[in-house]
């Protein structure tokens, strides 16, 4: 388990070669190794995957409300108290509402907002929800207020 404090970020490379940029206030659980079935980590907070290829073992995130399941792409997983967000910055990814069992596929520039028994869809620039990688604030079209 890798717990990131208030104010902190921390980029790491997993066993399979998945890269994971957390952000403040985050906590990611994996496996020393990972199985022959799947590669499954427990995300608290906000991450970025960059997730190696892998045609017969499934990526899998999960969140105490969300489970995103991916072969191989690049997304970020918001999670707090209020609602996950699973935003899709390249190839495509299931999300699934653990509540209701509800699966959605989303394409890149799609973002998944669960709140309670609900997935919503909307449409979303990748760059400006995954910026923070990078240390950059972007801002497109809003006040600074």
């Amino acid at each position: 388990t890798l717990v990131i404090p208030k104010g902190g970020e921390f980029f790491l490379t997993l066993p399979d070669g998945t890269q994971v940029y957390l952000n403040s206030n985050s906590k990611l659980t994996y496996p020393c190794k990972f199985s022959d079935e799947a590669r499954e980590v427990f995300l608290e907070g906000e991450a970025l995957f960059n997730v190696t290829h892998s045609d017969k073992i499934p990526f899998i995130v999960r969140t105490s409300r969300s489970a995103t399941k991916v072969l191989g792409t690049q997304f970020n997983v918001r999670s707090d108290t209020l609602c996950d967000q699973i935003t899709l910055c390249q190839g495509s990814v299931e999300v699934q509402n653990l509540a209701t069992c509800t699966i959605k596929g989303i394409v890149p520039d799609e973002q998944a907002t669960i709140i309670d028994n609900a997935i919503n869809i909307n449409m979303v620039d990748s760059y400006e929800v995954s910026a923070w990688t990078e240390g950059q604030y972007y801002f497109k079209n809003k006040p600074l207020s």
